[in-house]
């Protein structure tokens, strides 16, 4: 999925009110990130986050970081009482496969890349909102 493509789904979120246009982080600071976790975020991901955030109760990007459980896993979201996280090795690339699991359970794979996920947080928040 191209910058064009990430463009149309920020587009959605925010025709909805669903975007704080401030993003959660500049370029820079992922860069920083990757450095501490020792790995390289999916180019999706960097897109997406650098651009915005979506604004809603049950969902929130957190810093991301190493699950403490298992160091493979790198936690960069909480929607609802489930923790999204990549997968990778000290030193390797973040798969592009995103992981859910809760605070101590073993994690399954829920999505296969990044934006499949948030396109399903959009969709699950439209619906919530305006089930028709």
């Amino acid at each position: 999925m191209g910058q064009e493509d990430i463009e149309k789904l920020l587009q959605k979120f925010r025709s909805v009110g669903y975007l704080n246009e401030q993003p959660l982080y500049s370029l820079d600071q992922l860069n920083g990130i990757e450095k501490e976790v020792n790995s390289k975020f999916p180019q999706d991901f960097k897109s997406f986050i650098t651009a915005g955030n979506p604004d809603r109760a049950n969902f929130e990007f957190q810093l991301p970081h190493r699950w403490s459980f298992d160091n493979e896993y790198i936690i960069f979201a909480r929607w609802n009482d489930e923790l999204f996280a990549f997968k990778a090795k000290e030193g390797s690339p973040m798969s592009k496969v995103i992981y859910i699991m809760e605070e101590d359970t073993k994690p399954e794979v829920a999505f296969n890349d990044f934006i499949g996920y948030i396109q399903a947080i959009f969709i699950a928040e439209k619906t919530k909102n305006n089930p028709q």
